[in-house]
């Protein structure tokens, strides 16, 4: 691959941008509370029909409340309901991810594609350096599609305004850069900070 090949590197945000330790951290608190299982309110919150629903705009956040976590927050710590809006809320950047962004998008068309709610729009508001750093901002809820699904990679690649080949997809979840493989892309599997800069190291990005 020659360094030349590469012209836009995408980004995902949740375990990639943000740290996860700390949310991780908290809902296993909660299992404990509840009585539930190691990961199961995990489970119950971000993954299955409810979920996958709001975070591609079919239904409400209310609706995902309801239909999730409602039944728990009687339970639970207020903090527990921040989650409604923001599954994020209690994940922080991760320094050295953001310092790789900007420095990225000095040279590079740099994107975001998240699997989330309205929400992350809010969020990434918060911290204009970074948002400012995107060229593109793909969020699931905001364009009714999530990744794997092959739509929202070609939608990236328009909104790019590049060929796929032409874009470096990041991602934590092998599911999602395997997909973005498969539409043509090249893919990073997000393991930490330093795999990630071993793959764009690799690939004569850095």
């Amino acid at each position: 691959m020659n360094e030349t090949a590469i012209k836009g590197i995408v980004f995902d945000f949740g375990g990639v941008l943000s740290d996860p330790t700390k949310r991780i951290e908290v809902m296993s608190d909660y299992e404990k509370i509840l009585g539930l299982p190691e990961g199961k309110l995990q489970e119950m919150l971000f993954s299955g029909p409810a979920w996958e629903a709001a975070s591609t705009g079919k239904i409400t956040v209310e609706e995902f409340w309801h239909l999730t976590g409602e039944q728990f927050e009687p339970y639970l710590p207020p903090e527990f309901a921040e989650l409604k809006e923001d599954p994020f809320a209690m994940e922080s950047l991760v320094p050295e991810m953001v310092g790789l962004v900007k420095r990225l998008a000095g040279k590079y068309r740099v994107g975001l594609c998240s699997n989330a709610l309205p929400s992350l729009e809010a969020r990434l508001r918060e911290t204009p350096d970074l948002l400012n750093s995107f060229s593109i901002v793909v969020i699931s809820a905001l364009v009714g599609l999530r990744k794997p699904d092959p739509r929202i990679y070609d939608l990236v690649s328009k909104q790019m305004e590049l060929r796929p080949e032409e874009i470096l997809f990041i991602d934590d979840k092998e599911r999602n850069t395997k997909a973005a493989e498969e539409a043509g892309m090249v893919p990073c599997l997000h393991l930490n900070y330093e795999s990630t800069k071993g793959c764009l190291e690799e690939l004569g990005i850095l």
